[in-house]
């Protein structure tokens, strides 16, 4: 059994394709990256105001402990 032979390629069209496919996947990388980017950006930010509002919370305390209106929770027990 003989098979036939290859049907002859256009490279031209051949080449068009790739081109195509490496702009698409240099796109979609370009688009995933910047997606990222931004989830990276709002995590930051959302650990900055956790941060920042424990912060608050913690230097509110110690003012009020350094001033003696509170006192610390192992002092209470004796």
């Amino acid at each position: 059994m003989v098979l036939p032979p290859p049907r002859p390629v256009d490279y031209d069209v051949f080449m068009q394709g790739l081109v195509q496919a490496m702009q698409t996947k240099a796109q979609t990388q370009a688009a995933l990256q910047a997606q990222l980017l931004r989830l990276q950006l709002q995590f930051l930010r959302s650990m900055a105001m956790v941060v920042r509002t424990s912060w608050r919370g913690l230097r509110g305390w110690l003012r009020l402990l350094l001033r003696g209106r509170v006192s610390p929770s192992w002092q209470k027990a004796g």
